[in-house]
């Protein structure tokens, strides 16, 4: 886990998303320095912790309690897609431990058992495409339209080199482990729950900006703010994913 602490500021945790590492973090932890100490830890499967492996997101959700033990709380918790889900798992399990949570393109879970098997067995041939052949499963993850236009980004290809220092076969697992297939629907406890929730999606991403929108007419507790970008906003334009995060800060403070 990586830290950056000083007493008396504001504590943030940041959850990468699928195939990535807590590196992701780095612009924006660059960023919430003036108000912020903030944490990150790498997922079972990736980054540091590819040799950790567990096998549903009750043993993931044991797994962020042990790694975030010592971290100050209350906290704000803040998660990127498949950090997103993750994040509200540990939100749920643990109230007490949460001030807010800020979800990035999180996709709360499916409501019926065929949307769930639909879902895993288009996983199931996700991850045999990520093993045959990683660089290009890459190539084309990343010219689906929820990206936008990150392709363009000068950083494209730092992130696809960052991608490629993971192991294919260990990905392939993540992705079968974490499928929204075998996830819980975490909307109905979650808006129960009355954690302040913040969802943050890209305007170019229409589906998470879709489903977002449908969230927050259900739950007082949510709310939801488009700002550019696809998929990955934080990485695309971090400095206005950051003033987003920090307005909701000021706004929970109130």
């Amino acid at each position: 886990m990586t830290t950056l602490f000083e007493p008396k500021k504001k504590t943030i945790v940041l959850v990468h998303g699928f195939m990535g590492s807590s590196d992701d973090w780095d612009s924006i932890i660059k960023l919430f320095e003036p108000i912020s100490s903030c944490y990150t830890v790498d997922l079972p499967f990736h980054g540091k912790e590819q040799e950790c492996q567990v096998s549903d997101f009750k043993e993931l959700t044991i797994f962020l309690q042990s790694k975030l033990k010592n971290v100050p709380k209350p906290f704000t918790l803040i998660g990127y897609s498949l950090g997103g889900r993750v994040a509200t798992h540990y939100a749920l399990a643990n109230p007490n431990d949460i001030q807010s949570l800020i979800l990035e393109s999180t996709n709360l879970g499916l409501s019926t058992l065929s949307k769930k098997n639909s879902r895993l067995k288009n996983d199931e041939v996700l991850a045999k495409e990520l093993v045959y052949d990683y660089r290009f499963f890459l190539d084309h993850w990343y010219k689906k339209p929820l990206w936008g236009n990150i392709i363009t980004n000068s950083n494209y290809s730092q992130l696809i080199d960052k991608k490629l220092e993971q192991s294919p076969q260990t990905l392939a697992k993540a992705l079968i482990t974490f499928s929204l297939g075998k996830q819980d629907y975490l909307l109905p406890p979650l808006i129960k729950s009355k954690i302040p929730t913040l969802l943050i999606t890209g305007n170019e991403d229409k589906k998470y900006c879709t489903l977002a929108s449908s969230y927050i007419t259900k739950g007082r507790n949510l709310s939801h703010t488009i700002i550019n970008g696809g998929h990955n906003t934080h990485f695309s334009y971090p400095n206005k994913f950051a003033e987003v995060c920090i307005k909701f800060f000021k706004e929970k403070k109130k």
